[in-house]
């Protein structure tokens, strides 16, 4: 998957997968791995990382936020071109079982304030 998004001619690129992943030592392996197999194929444009959308539901979620923040300070210091969302920095913790219904799939409210900030960090 990574090649083919690699080889996709695009402005930027989001990387959004935490749920994707079983377990923190499964993500630990595969996430900075991902991001750099993408990056070879564009060295120079805009990757956005995101932290999870799991608010109170799966504590593992904060050591997948952990190693999504580790890629990105890796990027950081190699100078690459890379932006960070922290999706729980969007919300105040009273709003948290207003974002997501299941722990996985936002609600409409919650994608609002996300697509918001991602188009922030693209037109940037």
């Amino acid at each position: 998957i990574a090649d083919l998004i690699g080889k996709l001619n695009c402005h930027t690129i989001i990387l959004d997968f935490t749920r994707n992943a079983n377990t923190t030592e499964y993500f630990k392996e595969t996430h900075e791995k991902f991001y750099k197999n993408i990056r070879k194929y564009h060295p120079d444009i805009k990757i956005i990382l995101m932290t999870s959308e799991s608010f109170n539901h799966w504590f593992e979620y904060y050591d997948f936020d952990k190693i999504v923040y580790e890629t990105y300070t890796n990027a950081i210091e190699n100078d690459e071109n890379v932006e960070i969302v922290d999706v729980r920095k969007l919300f105040d913790e009273s709003e948290y079982d207003l974002i997501a219904i299941d722990a996985s799939h936002y609600t409409d409210y919650g994608m609002y304030v996300v697509a918001k900030k991602l188009c922030e960090l693209i037109e940037k």
